[in-house]
């Protein structure tokens, strides 16, 4: 379904359309400051609450040049293209056409809860406290924030309950046992405790299918915090089918998040005001908006064998990406390091994965010879390399090719436009190499070694001839020759398989 809010005039957003997600899930609304974050998660919480824009959008009441809203208009689209409008009108926001107001119930959702970053998430006077009964509190809720916070110590969370007088609703406070008559109050909780309490109650009773949104999301938390409180978010709304909104500056909870739950508010550089949605957003993308010093985390980092596998794998990647018609992947930040031997390749990647790079996919992306013994090695040298492999599920990846013998034989049978290109560029015909004496005399017992030897022969000619380095003589080849080392399908293969946003 095609649900849509567009927002025009509304505080800063002059003009925002708003897609609303397929799935239930845990969504990160991310941006910079004033970006308008708040405004999205307010249009949110209209689906479902009548006094959601009464609430949200307060103006001046004595001063009525300040905070106007008569501009703005705030339209709801139903996947039958149906729609209704919102405009502030004197005190009161009013629906247009009035028909149209059952399509916020296309919407799908129950019921709507906002937890605002405001002071009624975290504000509780000591003038409020006063003489109440001790009730019991809820045992998910004491569990909840038990594995949140990694204690024990809300397994004594009890609530005090404070009457208001006949005909008004009780007040309700947490409080947590100490010995067998002693109690502190909410009063005494941290500021992250009392952010997350909020949340954790309202999750708890929330309805299935309900629509959650949750601004700034790490208030006062640490980064560990900061996880539990998203694997939380994630079972909770796994088990309800809740769907999930979270504002958030936190680039831990981007790190940790999937580009396709990622949805970064962005500025139109060419109309002031004019926003977007981009999404899916990778997070190395979505923290370059937020704070420059973290943009230095990629979203993939691959580690390969040596220098030439890094220069082809550039190159695939770039020429995989580049004929992707998603957007998105052109944001997609990556890190090729070349490491050593395969096997050293292997064990930096399961090191790091824990130690270095927690919040980027980590592959080892190993030559092909890896995967398919030569045939030179003994039947114990394959089994061994096969046993290997096996020690490390998840982490190794086929580069599709050998790099220097994918070379070599490519230069050995170029197309014309290899060829075409070798002559222009370097002023020379590659079949005077290919062809010669000195480059059939090359001998190796191997064939790796056999196409270093004669990859090396080719290089150092070329370099002699032209007077340019052999890693630029290099940097010119690879890309010509790719088409040649990859069929169309292999590459997209290889480069698919890559990218996978999976751990």
């Amino acid at each position: 379904m095609n649900l849509t809010i567009t927002i025009k005039n509304t505080k800063r957003i002059k003009n925002l359309t708003f897609s609303m997600p397929s799935k239930a899930g845990v969504y990160l609304l991310v941006g910079g400051n004033g970006a308008g974050k708040t405004t999205i998660l307010t249009c949110l919480h209209r689906i479902c609450e009548g006094n959601a824009f009464f609430n949200g959008f307060r103006v001046a009441a004595e001063h009525d040049c300040i905070d106007r809203y008569e501009d703005a208009a705030i339209t709801y689209t139903g996947s039958d293209k149906r729609s209704v409008t919102f405009r502030k009108r004197e005190q009161r926001w009013v629906s247009q056409p009035k028909a149209n107001k059952d399509i916020l119930a296309s919407f799908g959702f129950r019921s709507a809860s906002f937890i605002k970053a405001d002071a009624t998430r975290l504000s509780v006077t000591q003038e409020e406290i006063r003489q109440g009964q001790y009730v019991k509190a809820d045992d998910e809720v004491k569990q909840a924030l038990n594995d949140i916070f990694d204690t024990n110590k809300f397994s004594a969370l009890e609530r005090l309950k404070i009457p208001n007088g006949k005909g008004k609703n009780s007040t309700f406070f947490y409080i947590i046992k100490e010995g067998k008559n002693n109690y502190y109050s909410e009063k005494r909780f941290s500021t992250g405790e009392l952010a997350i309490i909020r949340l954790v109650e309202k999750l708890v009773k929330a309805e299935e299918q309900s629509l959650i949104l949750l601004d700034e999301a790490e208030l006062a938390l640490h980064p560990t915090v900061q996880l539990r409180l998203l694997d939380y978010l994630r079972r909770m709304s796994s088990e309800k089918q809740l769907t999930v909104f979270v504002s958030t500056h936190s680039t831990t909870m981007i790190r940790a998040t999937r580009p396709a739950n990622i949805m970064l508010l962005s500025d139109d550089d060419s109309r002031k005001g004019c926003m977007s949605i981009v999404n899916p957003c990778y997070p190395a993308y979505a923290m370059g908006f937020i704070d420059e010093l973290d943009n230095n985390a990629p979203d993939f980092i691959f580690c390969v064998e040596d220098d030439m596998a890094q220069l082809i794998l550039r190159e695939l990647l770039r020429q995989h990406i580049a004929a992707q018609p998603r957007e998105h992947l052109r944001r997609l930040q990556y890190r090729i390091i070349p490491i050593a031997g395969w096997k050293q390749t292997l064990q930096f990647v399961q090191n790091s994965q824990k130690m270095l790079f927690s919040g980027s996919f980590v592959r080892a992306v190993l030559d092909a010879d890896v995967f398919a013994p030569e045939s030179e090695d003994s039947e114990d040298t394959a089994e061994r390399k096969l046993k290997t492999l096996a020690q490390f599920p998840g982490v190794a990846y086929n580069l599709g090719v050998t790099p220097e013998v994918a070379l070599v034989e490519a230069l050995e049978n170029p197309s014309p436009d290899v060829t075409s290109f070798i002559r222009d560029r370097f002023f020379t015909d590659i079949a005077a190499y290919t062809q010669s004496a000195e480059y059939h005399d090359c001998k190796k017992d191997k064939p790796r070694a056999l196409a270093k030897k004669k990859l090396q022969l080719i290089l150092s000619t070329l370099e002699a001839h032209c007077a340019q380095s052999k890693d630029a003589i290099l940097a010119q080849l690879i890309p010509m020759l790719l088409p040649v080392m990859y069929t169309t399908s292999s590459l997209a293969a290889t480069a698919g398989k890559l990218l996978a946003a999976k751990k």
